[in-house]
């Protein structure tokens, strides 16, 4: 039986450790990055996070994505505003405390929510342990979101789990669905992390009726990064491969990496892989261009230090988040002079989008949005756990 869902979390528990992580005191957001308050009463402890009563504010300009994953949540960012749409709700702690919201929360689940993908329509939200894939319409504000149950299925083990057939469901019956793809406006692939039979299988979904067209196992262990490519998406997998898929989700080809694979991005015939070391090679982090018709590779750059963590790619440069640095690096993918941006600790995500690099870290919880231009750093607060950041073409 399906085990039952600790119901919507209280509003304490999802932002009880908000800040919570050891290091130099946060930056706190500037005034004027601040969205609107909402007037409603603050969510109780008992509550489960939800909008307010008043109506979403209008955006000016093109959106950003953020995935909170504590408040089972994405907000908006309004890259013209340069801030979160509010209005914003308020909620009490499991300490008394009243805390504010990032701004306008759309509920995507009753569980943590994981990374998102988005297309010229649609936003897409992995819905982790539920076994779902959220499709939200993008109107140009959110719409509703429709959560996709997608099935455990049977699937062969890697080696080092035993071998055999097993399924994939987790505890709670359904895989445990950790990243998503957009491909082009239609459909959406849905890739999961089966931690008991470290493997992955892909979903592919059709985005304006939610209908399951098709599953498939992705070979060479468990997937880590997943980018769409035109044609189909590649998978960065945990055993050092890069496995190149076709939209009917037939794994064309798997390459060798340089390392474990943290991030991919691709640009047209090619693919950009950040990497941490494989036992024997020399370099701790490397960053590495694959030919995705030949598998043949290079080398961009190399760092003796483990920090390599997701990519983005604008025109012909490289953004390569370095976590534990606090920094996201330009690499130009025809040779020339890194730059390093100032950002925050723990990246996890990182997008572009209108001139800035968008990226969520983990340590103060927070959105580091960085001009490229001039490099100048906002810090905005990001909720309970950001997950992940998408921009439309970013």
């Amino acid at each position: 039986m399906r085990a039952r869902v600790a119901g919507l979390v209280a509003a304490a528990v999802l932002l009880a450790a908000c800040g919570s992580t050891p290091g130099p005191t946060p930056t706190p957001t500037a005034a004027a990055d601040l969205p609107p308050l909402s007037h409603d009463p603050p969510i109780g402890v008992k509550e489960a996070i939800h909008p307010p009563s008043e109506p979403r504010e209008a955006p000016k300009g093109r959106l950003a994505y953020v995935v909170d994953s504590r408040a089972y949540s994405v907000y908006e960012y309004d890259l013209e505003r340069g801030r979160f749409l509010g209005p914003a709700p308020r909620v009490v702690t499991t300490a008394d405390k009243v805390v504010t919201l990032p701004g306008y929360p759309t509920v995507v689940g009753t569980q943590p929510p994981q990374q998102a993908a988005v297309s010229r329509s649609w936003l897409y939200v992995a819905g982790g342990i539920e076994g779902t894939v959220v499709v939200i319409p993008r109107l140009p504000d959110l719409g509703r979101a429709r959560p996709v149950h997608l099935p455990a299925v049977t699937v062969q083990r890697d080696a080092l789990y035993g071998g055999g057939s097993a399924s994939n469901a987790t505890e709670t019956g359904a895989p445990l669905v950790s990243m998503v793809v957009a491909l082009g406006d239609d459909r959406v692939v849905a890739v999961s992390q089966d931690r008991g039979t470290g493997t992955s299988v892909a979903y592919l979904v059709e985005s304006a009726s939610g209908r399951l067209l098709r599953s498939a196992q992705i070979p060479d262990g468990t997937a880590n990064a997943v980018a769409g490519n035109g044609e189909g998406f590649v998978v960065g997998m945990n055993e050092g491969r890069l496995v190149v898929v076709d939209r009917s989700l037939s794994a064309l080809h798997s390459y060798p990496l340089r390392g474990n694979p943290r991030g991919v991005a691709v640009d047209g015939s090619q693919a950009v892989v950040s990497s941490i070391a494989l036992p024997g090679h020399p370099d701790a982090s490397t960053l590495e261009v694959v030919d995705l018709s030949s598998g043949a590779d290079r080398q961009l750059r190399s760092l003796s230090n483990p920090y390599s963590g997701p990519v983005a790619i604008e025109g012909s440069t490289v953004w390569w988040a370095l976590g534990d640095l606090s920094q996201v690096r330009s690499v130009p993918l025809g040779g020339g002079t890194d730059r390093v941006l100032g950002s925050c600790r723990y990246i996890n995500s990182v997008a572009v989008a209108r001139g800035s690099i968008l990226a969520t870290c983990l340590e103060h919880n927070q959105l580091a949005v960085i001009d490229i231009a001039s490099g100048h750093r906002r810090l905005l607060d990001a909720g309970g756990f950001p997950d992940s950041v998408v921009a439309p073409g970013g």
